[in-house]
Formats: C-alpha cells, sequence, structure tokens
C-alpha cells in the first residue's frame, strides 16, 4: 500500500508529471491497480513497445482513499476511557493521602 500512497500522493500534490510509462520512477503495475479501480484517469497510450499513460490525474475515490491511508488510526474506546479516567484516580489518590495525612497530625 505504500506505493499505492506515494503514486497518489505525487498526483494530488502535482509532481507526477504527464505521463507514465515503464521506465518511470513510479510502478507501472500499482499505477494500472489504481486506474483499474477508479483512484486515477489517464489516457492508454500503450503499444507493442510497452506501456504508457498521458496526463494521469487522481479522482475523488482516489482523494477519498489517499485520505483513509493517510489517516491516523482511531483508538479504541478502552484506550479513550482509560486516558481520561487514569486522572481523576490519581487526583482522587492524592487527595485521600492528604487528608489521611492531615490526620495523622491530629493523633
Amino acid at each position: 500500500m505504500e506505493q499505492h500512497k506515494t503514486i497518489l500522493q505525487a498526483l494530488a500534490n502535482g509532481s507526477f508529471g504527464n505521463f507514465i510509462n515503464e521506465s518511470s520512477d513510479m510502478d507501472i503495475n500499482i499505477f494500472e491497480e489504481l486506474l483499474s479501480s477508479g483512484m486515477v484517469t489517464a489516457i492508454d497510450a500503450c503499444t507493442f513497445d510497452g506501456k504508457e499513460y498521458l496526463d494521469p490525474k487522481i479522482t475523488l475515490r482516489g482523494r477519498e482513499f489517499l485520505n483513509q491511508l493517510t489517516a491516523k488510526p482511531k483508538e479504541s474506546a478502552w484506550k479513550v476511557w482509560f486516558k481520561t479516567w487514569w486522572k481523576v484516580i490519581v487526583a482522587v489518590t492524592a487527595v485521600l493521602s492528604s487528608i489521611a495525612t492531615i490526620a495523622g497530625y491530629f493523633k
């Protein structure tokens, strides 16, 4: 998926170029996967000499997929709960130990 992400990012940034062929830095087979799935568009200029696609562009579907690839994963409900409640537990423990310490002075 990293190569898919690289190609989509290059297309989204406009740094991809006007064509892709077998001698390009990007993997043409990965590009063809993205093309067949509707994530990118291009003009097919393939010949008997090899594969080539002109005017490659990212589609809306490709942008949505790129956002999914670059998004941070959501945290589980347990992690969210733990991040919130451990602070409460620490605060309550600190208050109780302070009360116990103060009560010890009055004995």
